[in-house]
């Protein structure tokens, strides 16, 4: 069975049992367009997390023990007395799939003048998006591009590719000649906090050329058994001013804010 909700923890001061059921309401991974397709079960712990922590299981039902639990398209559903931690895990059927998604992260490296740019592949889910953007934030990184949905045939890796310098007249190299680059899906779903991602450093191939903009393409394919059969799916980023990126200076002038307000239209 794979994971295919995150862990959440539900703690209280005083209190061990709820007089009334509990409802959690917690995102899955799973694409349901046939509920048959997917046999989930749900772990639950009331012991605090570690290597000898001892998961109690339940199988779906609507009828109430201590912790008991539905699902629908979108979110499991847990009704639980007790606090603790709960996770749902899944095993699919042929065909069945995971829903993930990519987005583009920039930002400006002003002490070695590069550019670095971050390809996170993660649960889509808004809570997902929202730890991305502040841990992007926080390292002055600018929002590139939407959130593209990705499939998920299989556990194979996801292999990412920087195809805009496939062109001669892209402005851009990339500083350690690695345009292509994975992930793991065991990364993806084990992970027990935090995204994965891959970083490209890229240097402008004409030392004097100003600098005005960036976009790039990349392509992101899983690894299939049949190579004729992978998806490339493309992640193409906006047109960035460089004047967006905290740092980058011009004629001495430099972006002084690094906290900008989301731009609505890549919602």
């Amino acid at each position: 069975a794979l994971p295919i909700s995150p862990v959440v923890e539900v703690t209280t001061i005083g209190v061990q049992q709820f007089s009334k059921p509990v409802t959690i309401r917690i995102p899955h991974r799973a694409c349901i367009s046939d509920f048959s397709q997917w046999q989930m079960t749900l772990y639950y712990t009331t012991s605090p997390l570690g290597h000898s922590t001892s998961w109690s299981r339940r199988s779906q039902s609507t009828e109430l023990s201590d912790v008991s639990f539905t699902y629908d398209r979108n979110y499991v559903y847990v009704e639980t007395l007790v606090a603790g931690t709960f996770v749902c895990a899944g095993i699919g059927r042929k065909q069945a799939t995971l829903s993930v998604c990519s987005v583009a992260y920039v930002n400006w490296q002003k002490n070695s003048r590069h550019l670095q740019l971050s390809v996170y592949i993660c649960d889509n889910y808004t809570d997902m998006h929202k730890y991305i953007n502040d841990l992007e934030s926080s390292r002055n990184g600018v929002r590139a591009s939407h959130h593209q949905s990705l499939s998920v045939y299989n556990m194979k890796d996801w292999l990412i590719k920087l195809h805009s310098a496939s062109s001669p007249i892209w402005p851009w190299a990339e500083v350690d000649d690695d345009y292509n680059q994975a992930i793991s899906m065991n990364e993806i779903v084990r992970r027990p906090v935090g995204p994965s991602s891959v970083t490209f450093r890229l240097r402008c191939k004409e030392t004097n050329r100003p600098l005005e903009d960036f976009q790039a393409t990349f392509t992101i394919a899983q690894v299939r058994k049949d190579p004729t059969r992978s998806d490339n799916m493309y992640l193409v980023t906006r047109n960035v001013s460089m004047q967006e990126l905290p740092g980058f200076s011009v004629g001495g002038m430099r972006r002084k804010s690094v906290h900008e307000p989301e731009d609505e239209s890549l919602c």
